[in-house]
């Protein structure tokens, strides 16, 4: 996959808010979340606390990669759940 595949505007709600936090491609997205600090948003449902309250666990870091791919049609990434004995 590209990592410089653009961030087109008006895809969705969490796409524009990325926009609006200056990230422009998926590296930025990638970029973004890793200089994030660990931490609990109010609610991990909402994925968007993870980019207006610039905080997010690992898991909801990564579950916010997959919705905003899916707003913009990036082909082959997926969240998968693994689990180790």
């Amino acid at each position: 996959m590209n990592t410089r595949v653009t961030i087109l505007p008006h895809k969705g709600s969490l796409s524009d808010l990325a926009l609006q936090k200056g990230v422009k491609n998926l590296d930025g997205l990638l970029i973004f979340l890793r200089a994030l600090p660990y931490g609990r948003t109010s609610s991990r449902e909402d994925l968007s606390l993870v980019l207006s309250c610039h905080i997010g666990t690992c898991s909801t870091k990564h579950a916010l990669i997959q919705p905003i791919a899916q707003e913009q049609k990036w082909p082959g990434i997926d969240l998968v759940l693994v689990m180790y004995k």
